[in-house]
């Protein structure tokens, strides 16, 4: 019997309630189904990393085993290679919000055939031929919000307290638990304030990091300031060789542009 994988993937800068809310209602639209939610670690334009986004999707209350880091979130094969693609069938989930992002499903390859991402009908066909695009309603949360990028925008303005009050919309389970609620506010702080500055790299104390995120998610926030400042390192280096008349090596791509064409 064919199994159908439901997988909701996105960015989740930060995960939040309303991400929370559409997980609820793919579970309830597809009861039968293994239901997952697609994450990547890119932090390149955007600020949460991976493990922050597991911990907020927790604290939300998806199960961690449902809660997948995959390198893309519309080919997800960390999930799918789990299941059979000449019988399982594939639905990914969306809000209706985004109903005009990428990828929009329908559409024709150039040969003529349907595109690979479909509208979901009542037709499905296995993964190995077509996935399909299903959107639910889109559910405000927090008085109003209905994006992340809301909360990005909002997050560093914003006094303790009103961060608090924030967190306790976002993960109701904070709202008795004072200590989860700061720690949920470091979590974002990270993110969202602490972002390493290469014009002046400061440090963290471990054992502060430590109090609000295992010791895992602490060593990897510690090595990327460090690899930050040692790229700035080399690059003052490769400069000051240039300056001396001297070829500098190549450092590093970021800073190509020192080296002598």
């Amino acid at each position: 019997m064919a199994k159908q994988i439901v997988i909701m993937s996105g960015g989740f800068h930060p995960f939040h309630a309303g991400h929370m809310a559409l997980y609820k209602s793919a579970i309830e639209a597809f009861p039968e189904a293994d239901v997952y939610v697609a994450a990547t670690n890119d932090t390149k334009n955007r600020p949460f990393p991976f493990a922050i986004k597991e911990k907020l999707a927790k604290l939300a209350g998806v199960d961690t085993s449902k809660f997948v880091q995959v390198k893309s979130p519309f080919q997800p094969r960390e999930i799918t290679s789990q299941y059979d693609p000449e019988r399982d069938q594939l639905i990914f989930v969306r809000s209706e919000k985004d109903r005009d992002e990428s990828p929009r499903p329908g559409g024709f390859k150039k040969d003529g055939q349907p595109a690979y991402l479909q509208p979901y009908n009542n037709h499905l066909q296995p993964f190995n031929k077509h996935a399909y695009m299903v959107y639910l309603p889109t559910v405000k949360f927090s008085g109003g919000l209905t994006s992340a990028t809301q909360i990005r925008d909002s997050w560093p303005d914003m006094d303790y307290k009103q961060k608090v009050e924030l967190i306790h919309s976002l993960y109701p389970i904070t709202q008795s638990n004072p200590k989860l609620a700061k720690n949920a506010v470091g979590l974002l702080d990270i993110a969202l304030v602490s972002e390493p500055n290469t014009d002046e790299i400061k440090q963290p104390k471990k054992a502060a990091i430590n109090k609000i995120m295992d010791k895992q998610l602490a060593e990897s926030l510690i090595r990327r300031i460090a690899e930050a400042k040692n790229r700035v390192q080399q690059a003052a280096i490769a400069i000051s060789m240039k300056k001396a008349g001297k070829k500098p090596k190549k450092v590093n791509e970021s800073f190509d542009y020192l080296e002598e064409k």
